[in-house]
């Protein structure tokens, strides 16, 4: 069984309407199965990465990327920001 994968159908739809394996009928068949098809309740990912550095007199802090929002430090919390919830996956930047 295929595991779910989520595509940009308008992106799709034009490749396949480019493609000249489908004829005109089958294309437009094709194109009104994807529109009739129920879309999902998703959004995009945002990567982002921690910024360390921000000492107060109640511990450690450390800055989102993606949303500025200081998060106070604790021990393993750093998959995701608990304000924004963006993805701690990105490669730092040497500017910050």
């Amino acid at each position: 069984m295929m595991e779910n994968k989520y595509i940009r159908a308008d992106l799709l739809m034009n490749k396949i309407a480019e493609s000249a394996f489908f004829s005109a009928a089958e294309k437009g068949k094709i194109r009104a199965a994807i529109e009739n098809e129920p879309g999902e309740d998703v959004k995009p990912v945002v990567h982002a990465h921690w910024v360390y550095g921000y000492t107060f007199p109640d511990g450690q802090y450390r800055k989102c990327s993606a949303c500025n929002e200081l998060i106070k430090a604790v021990a393993n919390d750093g998959n995701f920001c608990g304000h924004c919830g963006a993805k701690m996956d990105e490669e730092e930047d040497d500017e910050e």
